[in-house]
């Protein structure tokens, strides 16, 4: 069984496969332009990728095979007026048909339609201490 893992960086992603784990091979880069933040494999099949630029803000994207991606039309994202500002998705988790990320400006918001739509988490987004947490 090989081993194939998304690489995020600052420059794209690459694909880092291996068949015995001995030899790797590097594919990419894709989303060129593009930081990528974080990637999830998800349990019903596809990927998830999270990228940020510092033009046109954060993005998720969705693919079935890893060679196609479609970028998700409304990703997380702060109410209008509010003071916080989603600068990039920094984790992407999955429990029970759940994917959770973890933003910058600190914050959590959850998806249950594997990250086409996606809500806050207005228990921890909202929390009276939150003036008091680090940055981030």
């Amino acid at each position: 069984m090989g081993v194939r893992l998304l690489v995020g960086t600052s420059k794209g992603g690459f694909w880092v496969t291996s068949k015995g784990r001995r030899e790797w091979a590097v594919e990419g880069p894709f989303f060129k332009g593009w930081k990528v933040t974080a990637g999830l494999r998800l349990a019903g099949g596809g990927w998830m990728a999270a990228v940020a630029s510092d033009i046109y803000g954060p993005a998720i994207f969705l693919s079935e095979d890893g060679e196609e991606w479609e970028q998700v039309a409304e990703g997380p994202e702060y109410p209008d007026g509010d003071d916080r500002r989603l600068r990039q998705v920094w984790t992407l988790r999955e429990n029970r048909g759940t994917v959770y990320a973890g933003v910058q400006d600190a914050g959590l918001f959850t998806s249950g339609d594997g990250g086409r739509s996606w809500e806050p988490v207005p228990g921890l987004n909202d929390h009276e201490t939150r003036g008091g947490w680090m940055p981030g």
